[in-house]
């Protein structure tokens, strides 16, 4: 009967701690991977004045289910 109740007690503190497990799985699997390099053309500096720029999403499909998004100013 003492293995039933710790039983039910870990269940309930797995199910819910779910989301804090997830939480600690993915940011350990993102440590594991290596920051991506960004190219300097798609860095936006603001300067001391107000300006008004066009910016497209650029989705690129990785595979797997994943995809990168990225943010690019127009150069018109």
């Amino acid at each position: 009967m003492r293995y039933l109740i710790w039983g039910v007690i870990i269940i309930f503190v797995l199910w819910k701690g779910k989301d804090y497990l997830r939480g600690a799985v993915l940011s350990w699997k993102n440590r594991k991977q290596k920051p991506q390099q960004v190219d300097t053309d798609l860095i936006y500096v603001p300067v001391l004045s107000s300006r008004v720029f066009n910016f497209s999403i650029e989705i690129k499909e990785i595979g797997e289910g994943k995809a990168s998004i990225a943010v690019i100013k127009n150069i018109l």
